[in-house]
């Protein structure tokens, strides 16, 4: 399976569409949040647009620049992981959206909350062999979610999910300046870096997982 990743797109069109021009279709396209920058659904729902023209199978959840609006426009199209779970090809995708607390004006929820959603997800495709997290904030004290001044900042409560569960594969976004490959108890991390900047990844999940982090 063939996943082109990418997060932080911040309303920049332009770069997204050079992603996407840029890329073969995948078998699924995985956007981890912050479509726009603060913007309304709509201008989310254009982006989702242009995503779906590349590639019709589209899992998404939104960022902490956006808004329960947008979360529910997601669910609309049919394409949220927030708080819910597919299966693709025998492959369990769950995810979430927002962040934990920061500054308080953002899309943001408590760790305690982050760590219920995760579970109402996962709970849709914990019969599949192997599983894909696909979450805005990165897991806490890894590669992921060093910020600027080096600290840690990413959730507590996804990671521990990744090490309870050990998913093969954890997509994020959110600490720009953190963009990096990371390898924990079996799970690949990748923070795709903003796409605003047309940083993204490629992940090929077979009997391993391989990814390539890219720019456009």
């Amino acid at each position: 399976m063939r996943l082109l990743c990418l997060t932080d797109i911040h309303s920049d069109r332009q770069k997204f569409e050079r992603i996407l021009l840029r890329e073969p279709e995948p078998d699924v396209l995985l956007i981890g949040g912050d479509f726009t920058n603060f913007g309304p659904p709509q201008e989310a729902e254009a982006l989702l647009d242009l995503a779906l023209l590349h590639c019709p199978r589209v899992l998404a959840v939104a960022g902490n620049c956006d808004s329960a609006a947008i979360d529910d426009m997601l669910v609309r199209r049919g394409v949220s992981l927030h708080r819910r779970g597919t299966v693709v090809n025998g492959v369990g995708f769950f995810g979430l959206s927002a962040m934990p607390p920061w500054r308080g004006n953002m899309y943001e929820f408590t760790e305690a909350e982050l760590d219920g959603f995760l579970a109402e997800g996962h709970a849709q495709v914990q019969a599949a062999p192997r599983c894909i997290m696909l979450t805005h904030p990165p897991p806490r004290a890894t590669k992921a979610d060093r910020n600027s001044a080096g600290q840690h900042v990413g959730s507590t409560a996804v990671r521990a999910w990744m090490d309870r569960h050990r998913p093969a594969l954890l997509v994020c976004g959110h600490i720009h300046e953190a963009r990096s490959l990371d390898e924990i108890n079996g799970t690949t991390i990748v923070n795709c870096g903003p796409a605003r900047n047309g940083y993204y990844a490629v992940a090929e999940v077979g009997d391993q997982v391989r990814v390539e982090l890219k720019q456009a």
